[in-house]
């Protein structure tokens, strides 16, 4: 028997962007210097234009997900942010995700496998 596990991969997906989205909202540290306040005008980090935010996307198969940015440009950025650069500190957004409530959902993932797995043997 050939078991379907998009359903609860796609759920585990939407859970972790879900995620990532709220630690963008949320205002990752550290702030922005108050030159680039001035520059942008405002003090948001990571939400000058949302193209990051609204670029996660949740890919599924029936037997995998990604969850990611994955359009080239944007994919630089979320890299540079995420590990930092000579001028731009890291404002890690996947791996803070990934170590916290992302392990919760892992868990819960393996859960709803196992319990599929069991229900159709």
């Amino acid at each position: 028997m050939d078991l379907d596990f998009s359903k609860e991969l796609e759920a585990t997906g939407d859970k972790l962007k879900a995620a990532l989205k709220a630690r963008i909202d949320s205002g990752v540290s550290p702030p922005n210097s108050p030159v680039t306040i001035m520059k942008k005008g405002h003090d948001l980090t990571l939400r000058d234009s949302w193209a990051y935010r609204e670029s996660i996307e949740v890919r599924v198969k029936s037997d995998e997900v990604e969850v990611g940015v994955f359009h080239p440009e944007v994919a630089k950025y979320v890299f540079w942010n995420e590990h930092g650069t000579k001028r731009i500190p890291a404002r890690p957004v996947f791996g803070p995700v990934a170590d916290g409530p992302g392990e919760q959902f892992l868990d819960e993932l393996e859960e709803a496998l196992a319990d599929k797995i069991i229900d159709n043997f």
